[in-house]
């Protein structure tokens, strides 16, 4: 049973943390007609955005331990490059499973990107441009020894369409067909079925022209939902049969678990452009329930403090985002150079 609990607190995490991906993939629920198309609209004007900025704040509590994190940054999807990665056929990554190394490195040279975050004071600045990732040492070379332990002292980059190109071997002699064949569609169908059914939606009063959808997700009828259940245990419990005893302990647990867990999601959708403004993902767990969670299992973890995580994000320049470029001077590393590096006490 310890397994089947740590299974399901990996769900608890893609679920959500997965709320984003969600918010683009409408879940109209009971909503209107019309605004349920605002919805559809604003999902097919997010997949014709090839660049855009944002700022963000993330606040992450446990217990009364607070890490706070702000930032900002920005992307750029290289239009043809989405159109090809759009066009594959997945027949073709299961017959060569060295193809979708091609299309790892198609999708990582057509991607830039840049991140600043300030994490409790310490600010750190990321930049991905060509498929090479550069991070600027300066605030962080003091702290890991500086010059003499080799660490530069402002940028640097490692080119990671290398770290691709190493991964071939390991695909080499995979059987990607039989590797498909273990995950059921219809499983899969019933589990995003299931999603759905736990996720209420509501249109909010709109706010400077637009739109304020709030989705609230019950993690706790979701664990209720047989389809949903059969997925997990046939993933976490591959091939065994859990006795009636088990199956007991099994809804004891999932019955803890769902009372106490919080998750919900705004959506702010631009009624001119359709493009989302504004998104915010709210997720609090009662430290106590996990605990009793885990203790009809059989699992003693103690005081387990209470967790609460909240992420707001506001995009702007939509489809005008400004070009990135590598930083100057920066000198880039091969993943083999930095293997090296790291063996000789790097």
């Amino acid at each position: 049973m310890r397994k089947v609990f740590v299974y399901m607190l990996m769900v608890l995490a893609l679920v959500a943390f997965g709320g984003a991906a969600m918010a683009q993939d409408p879940i109209c629920g009971s909503l209107t007609g019309a605004d349920c198309e605002v919805l559809t609209q604003a999902a097919a004007a997010q997949s014709g955005l090839n660049s855009a900025t944002f700022t963000f704040t993330l606040d992450i509590a446990v217990g009364e331990q607070a890490i706070p994190l702000t930032g900002n940054g920005s992307f750029a999807i290289d239009p043809a490059v989405k159109a090809e990665l759009h066009a594959i056929d997945p027949a073709t990554l299961s017959a060569d499973p060295t193809a979708a190394l091609n299309v790892m490195s198609a999708a990582l040279k057509g991607f830039d990107a840049s991140l600043n975050v300030n994490a409790m004071g310490l600010p750190l600045e990321l930049v991905l441009v060509d498929g090479v990732g550069y991070l600027n040492f300066e605030s962080l070379a003091p702290m890991l020894g500086g010059a003499e332990a080799g660490i530069p002292a402002g940028w640097a980059g490692l080119d990671l369409n290398g770290a691709v190109e190493m991964m071939a071997p390991m695909l080499q002699g995979m059987d990607m067909e039989q590797a498909q064949a273990q995950v059921d569609p219809a499983q899969q169908e019933a589990m995003m079925a299931a999603v759905a059914q736990n996720m209420t939606v509501v249109r909010a009063d709109d706010v400077d022209g637009q739109a304020v959808f709030v989705s609230t997700f019950d993690f706790g009828g979701l664990l209720q939902n047989e389809a949903f259940l059969g997925l997990v245990m046939s993933q976490a419990t591959p091939g065994q049969e859990l006795t009636e005893e088990q199956l007991a302990q099994m809804n004891e647990m999932l019955t803890a678990m769902g009372d106490g867990i919080n998750i919900s999601f705004t959506q702010n959708i631009d009624l001119t452009t359709y493009y989302t403004t504004g998104f915010t993902f709210d997720f609090d767990l009662d430290g106590a329930t996990l605990a009793a969670a885990a203790a009809s299992v059989g699992e003693e973890t103690g005081s387990v403090e209470d967790i609460s995580v909240s992420l707001k994000l506001n995009f702007a320049d939509f489809n005008a985002a400004p070009a990135l470029s590598a930083p100057a001077g920066a000198q880039v590393s091969t993943i083999q150079e930095l293997m090296g590096a790291m063996g000789g006490g790097f």
